[in-house]
């Protein structure tokens, strides 16, 4: 990162995350291995752009066609952006996550 010119960084990043479970299978592994990965991978990417200083991070890490999939795969998806959410280890001034918030309420009930 040190050849990376911050001035020329947007202020803004927007991620869509897809295709954990499929990168999973691919590699005969189950699809929970994948979505497992993928937690790794945003953690990787929201420490990044912390220690790069982009002030928001966008990631669309639940789309509303998750919430189809089976119940178990919901709850551990949505169980793992939760644990992440609150013990993730980067500290942010705000945090506006919509599918955290709709998963909370998916867990909790």
């Amino acid at each position: 990162m040190d050849k990376i010119d911050t001035k020329r960084l947007p202020q803004h990043v927007a991620i869509i995350m897809d295709g954990n479970g499929r990168w999973a299978k691919a590699r005969g592994e189950e699809r929970y291995v994948g979505h497992q990965e993928g937690v790794v991978s945003v953690r990787k990417v929201v420490e990044a752009a912390s220690d790069l200083g982009i002030r928001y991070l966008t990631m669309y890490t639940f789309s509303t066609e998750n919430w189809n999939r089976p119940k178990e795969e919901v709850d551990a998806l949505t169980t793992k952006l939760l644990v992440w959410s609150v013990c993730g280890g980067v500290t942010w001034t705000r945090l506006s996550w919509s599918s955290v918030r709709r998963a909370s309420e998916n867990v909790l009930q």
